[in-house]
């Protein structure tokens, strides 16, 4: 089947463009075409299959895709390799996932031989059989593993060398897209439901109700979802996978993004898509020394869709942004003979499985599912309206009233909220999603703006934590050398990759950037990484990599131990190195002669980039400290200086536009994450630009003020009163006078762009 498909490929005209070279090239050789003359040599081809099977037969690619001639790297140490045609083994143990880690290890790289056993609950039985008689077990390179209770029993009766070769997986599974799919089960014996392994929840509930088939099919509606907290288990779901990963040293963190990115990608509650196994594959190869191909998942059949596929449900399908539907897809056995595969609608699927149900008492059905307070209190909640219970029409119809407007409150209208208020009492912030208490350990970090927020909350009595001190040096030393500016002596964080950056290499995710130890004229060092951190310098590059240690630890001592992080964000323009696409906060060149600045090249993240970047690090933040709370601002000040050839107001709108549309859209996808209106206080129309200095950027101290009165008055409400922190006009007080400085004393590095 595969080869006729491939044949079909190569066969079909399709009329290849200019794009799609691009595409090819960057693909297969990792760089852009050599000129237009190579482009156009590609386009009288057929189609697209054609045009890779040239570029595959270069010897370009044909070097670029060679075997490294390099030892494997085993988990029990280096182990030379002097035949390098020898087989590299590697069996995969667990559940159903196993089998498509096994399958895609083999389609990567032609030197491995991987093989996947499925177990069963005899988990133990099974592994000391397959241990004793298959010669796959024998002489392997790593035996990867995902958890089980008896796991640790079994290996612990291993020799130590095989012991040293075994590595745990996190098994890929979350209930986000699917959360009323569940197990049920009658006398321990798992029961089939219509579509094979997997139940709704939902319906399960409504037949101990003893409802009928449309009182059920009245059910799937949003707000019975809300009541059940199906909108939740996205997030929640996510985080529990990054926390298990993490503990594994998987990161799947970083893959994330790249899964979001291409809609639903689980089939079912702990059935993966292919591409995101491709990712745990590729992984489990390089731990072995081995460099896969990437896109093999997209030539292999991807086993795990041959069983059953749980549908989005369309509320929770709008809400994640993705396509939904109530069409619920039957595992292989169950397909009708003469169809490759069968679809029920929602109306079918209640009726089979109400059917299934009811032959047995509702006593006998056990599903762990419906033990949750929301399905426990759900018969009382339907009955507390009138017609609740009952069907509204078809699933998703919707009421309408007269006017949706009326009765809304008034910060929902610009007349009431901005026109008729004093610009001084504009009040952007409609509620915070959690306190900050005195208590509470606080870290700061992102722009210069940042800054504000920091000595705001130390000068009212917070806890501002700060993890690097230096309290033998005298204070006017330790403000000089940025002691206690920042929560660690990171330096301003400008942008979304430098922030996520700064997180993988404090948690050891990934190893410090090579180099970036820059001379400035003076014959001193400065640390690329944080440029301006020593005013006077580093003496030599050896200090400046010890002190970068030193940051980087304390940095991880942040992430782990801080109650709640502002972050403010402040850029998406930013200079990274090619060769690893390493970060810096400021243009080589502006900081040191000797920066080779060939090395760097000019980047202006996207709103997918920032978004996604800022997904990861939320999400490996929660890993490392589950309590963590989040709040994110966007920096009000302007652009000193653009690279892209436009206006640095055209710059300047991009820049705050993907900045807060990044911020409202991680707001709503993590319960955890709340926004602070610090960009809207100070930009809009009612100030008339008096929240701005002669520079016109420049944020002046009555706006300063202004906004961290309402972050005050919003997040502390329960602890500090917002009269603590003057109005605008009003004389400051000495704490306050402090924490509202001129702007001139906050340390921002990208003041040194403006050459003119």
């Amino acid at each position: 089947m595969l080869f006729s498909m491939i044949r079909k490929m190569f066969n079909t005209p399709m009329p290849v463009t200019r794009e799609q070279v691009v595409a090819a090239y960057k693909k297969l050789l990792g760089r852009l075409p050599e000129s237009d003359a190579a482009i156009e040599s590609y386009l009288a081809f057929q189609n697209m299959g054609q045009v890779h099977a040239v570029i595959q037969q270069s010897a370009e690619y044909r070097a670029r895709n060679a075997p490294a001639q390099k030892p494997r790297v085993l988990r029990n140490g280096p182990r030379p390799d002097p035949r390098f045609d020898e087989p590299v083994r590697i069996v995969f143990v667990g559940n159903c996932q196993a089998l498509g880690l096994a399958a895609l290890c083999n389609a990567m790289h032609p030197q491995v031989q991987a093989v996947g056993y499925e177990l069963s609950g005899g988990y133990v039985a099974d592994l000391q059989k397959q241990r004793s008689t298959d010669a796959d077990w024998r002489d392997v390179d790593a035996v990867w593993a995902h958890p089980h209770p008896d796991w640790a029993q079994w290996l612990a009766q291993q020799p130590a060398e095989f012991a040293a070769k075994v590595r745990t997986l996190p098994t890929i599974d979350t209930l986000g897209f699917h959360p009323d799919c569940a197990y049920v089960s009658v006398n321990n014996q798992t029961l089939k439901s219509p579509t094979g392994a997997y139940h709704s929840a939902l319906v399960l509930w409504a037949y101990g109700q003893g409802y009928g088939v449309d009182q059920t099919l009245a059910l799937f509606r949003e707000d019975v979802f809300r009541h059940l907290q199906y909108f939740d288990y996205a997030d929640v779901g996510v985080e529990q996978l990054v926390t298990r990963s993490f503990g594994y040293g998987v990161p799947v963190a970083d893959w994330l993004p790249r899964w979001h990115s291409r809609g639903v990608w689980m089939h079912t509650i702990n059935h993966p898509k292919l591409y995101v196994l491709s990712d745990v594959a590729l992984f489990c190869l390089q731990q072995v020394g081995l460099q896969g191909v990437a896109d093999a998942h997209e030539v292999l059949p991807d086993g795990l869709a041959l069983s059953a596929c749980w549908p989005v449900y369309p509320p929770i399908a709008q809400a994640l942004g993705v396509e939904g539907s109530y069409s619920f897809k039957c595992e292989r056995s169950l397909v009708p003979a003469g169809k490759s595969v069968h679809y029920l609608d929602l109306r079918e699927f209640v009726e089979r499985s109400l059917a299934i149900y009811a032959r047995y008492r509702p006593q006998a059905l056990v599903c762990d599912r419906l033990q949750a307070p929301q399905f426990v209190s759900l018969a009382d909640w339907l009955a507390q309206a009138p017609g609740r219970a009952a069907a509204r029409g078809a699933p998703g119809a919707v009421s309408v009233s007269a006017n949706p407007y009326a009765g809304l409150p008034d910060h929902q209208f610009w007349r009431r909220s901005v026109e008729r208020v004093a610009a001084g009492e504009v009040d952007p912030v409609t509620s915070a999603r959690f306190h900050i208490g005195p208590q509470d350990k606080v870290a700061t970090a992102g722009s210069c703006f940042a800054q504000h927020i920091s000595r705001t909350l130390a000068a009212q009595g917070f806890h501002f934590l700060v993890t690097e001190r230096a309290d033998h040096l005298p204070v006017a030393e330790q403000t000089a050398r940025n002691y206690g500016v920042f929560s660690a002596r990171f330096g301003n964080v400008y942008t979304a990759r430098q922030l996520r950056q700064l997180q993988a290499m404090a948690l050891g995710v990934q190893p410090e950037p090579e180099g970036l130890v820059w001379q400035r004229s003076d014959g001193r060092w400065v640390d690329g990484l944080r440029p301006y951190i020593e005013p006077e310098g580093f003496a030599s590059p050896a200090e400046v990599h010890a002190s970068r240690r030193t940051m980087l630890a304390c940095v991880g001592d942040m992430l782990r131990g801080c109650d709640v992080l502002v972050f403010t964000l402040g850029l998406t323009e930013a200079w990274h190195r090619r060769t690893d696409g390493a970060v810096v906060p400021i243009a080589p060149g502006v900081v040191a002669p000797t920066a080779h600045t060939d090395d760097f090249g000019f980047v202006n993240f996207s709103f997918a980039d920032t978004l996604a970047d800022m997904q990861a690090f939320l999400w490996q933040l929660k890993a490392v400290n589950p309590r963590v709370k989040v709040v994110l601002t966007v920096s009000p000040v302007p652009l000193v200086a653009t690279y892209e050839n436009r206006s640095v107001v055209a710059s300047t709108a991009y820049s705050k536009a993907v900045l807060r549309a990044v911020a409202g859209q991680l707001e709503a996808q993590f319960p955890w994450v709340a926004y602070f209106a610090s960009y809207e206080v100070i930009t809009n129309a009612s100030n008339r630009g008096r929240y701005f200095e002669a520079d016109l950027r420049s944020v002046t101290d009555d706006g300063v003020a202004h906004v961290m009165r309402l972050f005050m008055k919003h997040f502390a409400q329960a602890t500090v009163p917002s009269a603590d922190v003057p109005a605008v006009g009003q004389e400051p007080s000495t704490e306050v006078e402090r924490a509202t400085q001129a702007v001139s004393a906050v340390v921002c590095d990208e003041e040194r762009l403006d050459v003119g």
